[in-house]
């Protein structure tokens, strides 16, 4: 018997299967890839120059992959981005073989294009894979063993790359992206993969989403507040750690590891309080848990009290990768689920970008602890926002 089956509708429970399976292997590409890229660059001698753009990739390409998606109109969409992917993952494993730097970030760069673009073709055949009923219960298992294989991809890789078996490290990242990919094709069992649909990205059709759905605006500017000011806390945790606490490098893995544990733990709790409350909820309760991070950074006497911040970290985090797809499937007509995904992913890329350069812009001027302040403000603002316009969410 499969984990937690039992806990899916029985309509449900074949999606979820297949669908758990992927996100395990999708767990492992992402655990033996993500942390390790700016590692392989760093010990190449990358400049600060190729640093930032390492860092702003997965940012750059929210920005850019929401243009590319029309060309894909009328396809299949699970053929779309079992195809996409299944090329462009197995190529990661050229991080591990060559040496030119320049190399490294192009690939690095095409791969998380083509995972941007997953994103919005993901969203849609959710929406066809699942019941209402058993949407976010299979969502937030299935996000649970992916946390866990993550986590494994994180030691695995780490020990492999310490050992000097980068070449491995990343083979295993993109076997696993790979057979991610290739499982995925079975998800719809019986069913008929819906035609991939979206708008051309033009400003008067992404302000149009806002007039059209006062969900989406009102979402959107919770999130902009809340997620801003978290993107400014992340990019100034490292600085923080490093001048407060004279942090060491084991501190900081534990301190990540706690984070994805707690996730793997709170993706079911909100998948199960999305499907029984709302998505909205659920969101405004991860954002809840999530605003006293950077006061609990700033008033930490020790590195020990930081692991109160970064479970919060894990639980927010949870909370919003189950939260915010449910409330567009819930929201947003079929056919344009795919446009709207789009839109929100350009903005976050948007937030990203902006609120990183910004951060690091800041603190040499203001201090980090200000910084630290002011991202705590924003995820408040972003909060009570969400608070107070919930009866205009539909």
């Amino acid at each position: 018997m499969f984990p937690f089956k039992s806990k899916i509708p029985p309509q449900d429970q074949y999606s979820y299967v297949i669908d758990s399976i992927s996100g395990a292997y999708y767990g492992l590409y992402m655990g033996f890839l993500l942390p390790f890229v700016p590692m392989v660059l760093k010990r190449l001698g990358a400049t600060n120059l190729q640093m930032g753009l390492c860092m702003s990739i997965p940012y750059f390409a929210y920005l850019v992959s929401p243009f590319l998606l029309p060309f894909f109109n009328k396809f299949k969409a699970l053929d779309v981005i079992c195809i996409l992917t299944g090329i462009f993952r197995p190529t990661v494993i050229a991080i591990g073989i060559f040496s030119g730097k320049w190399i490294i970030l192009i690939i690095y760069l095409l791969n998380q294009v083509a995972e941007g673009m997953g994103v919005s073709i993901y969203i849609r055949l959710l929406e066809a894979a699942y019941s209402d009923e058993g949407r976010g219960l299979a969502l937030g298992y299935q996000k649970a063993f992916q946390s866990i294989c993550q986590l494994m991809g994180f030691f695995l890789g780490g020990i492999l790359i310490d050992q000097g078996h980068a070449v491995m490290a990343f083979g295993f990242a993109g076997l696993s992206g790979f057979l991610s990919s290739l499982t995925f094709l079975r998800v719809l069992k019986g069913k008929y993969s819906p035609e991939f649909s979206t708008t051309i990205m033009r400003g008067s059709e992404v302000l149009k989403t806002f007039v059209d759905n006062k969900t989406f605006f009102w979402m959107n500017i919770s999130v902009t507040f809340f997620y801003f000011g978290s993107i400014l806390l992340v990019a100034a945790q490292p600085t923080y750690f490093v001048d407060k606490f004279d942090i060491s490098n084991s501190s900081i893995g534990f301190l990540n590891s706690l984070s994805s544990m707690v996730a793997i733990v709170f993706f079911p709790l909100f998948g199960t309080y999305a499907t029984r409350g709302t998505p909205q909820k659920a969101l405004l309760m991860c954002f809840f848990v999530g605003m006293f991070e950077p006061w609990v950074n700033i008033f930490a006497p020790t590195t020990a009290f930081l692991t109160i911040s970064f479970f919060m970290c894990g639980a927010h985090n949870a909370g919003f990768e189950v939260s915010w797809p449910l409330i567009l499937i819930k929201t947003v007509p079929t056919e344009k689920i795919a446009f709207y995904v789009s839109v929100f992913i350009l903005l976050l890329g948007v937030r990203g970008t902006i609120a990183g350069m910004l951060s690091n812009t800041l603190i040499p001027i203001i201090g980090v602890e200000k910084v630290l302040a002011l991202s705590g403000l924003l995820m408040a603002a972003g909060f009570f926002i969400g608070i107070f316009s919930r009866k205009r969410w539909g």
